[in-house]
């Protein structure tokens, strides 16, 4: 179960810094940016995210090459 766990922290960190990423690389308006920024800051939505990465490790495919 342990491994688990770290997989789902480590997906997690990972489906955060992209989020990131691409939101402050955004073109749009600074106060939509912060307000999507914070409102991804809350948590939650990482579930899907984590499970597409697992379906295409799965597969052998590199997630970061979509």
């Amino acid at each position: 179960m342990i491994a688990f766990e770290q997989y789902l922290r480590d997906k997690k960190k990972l489906v955060e810094d992209k989020m990131i990423s691409y939101l402050s690389q955004l073109d749009a308006p600074s106060t939509l940016k912060v307000s999507m920024l914070y409102s991804i800051s809350a948590g939650g939505k990482r579930i899907r995210p984590i499970v597409a990465l697992a379906v295409m490790e799965s597969f052998q495919k590199d997630p970061l090459q979509i």
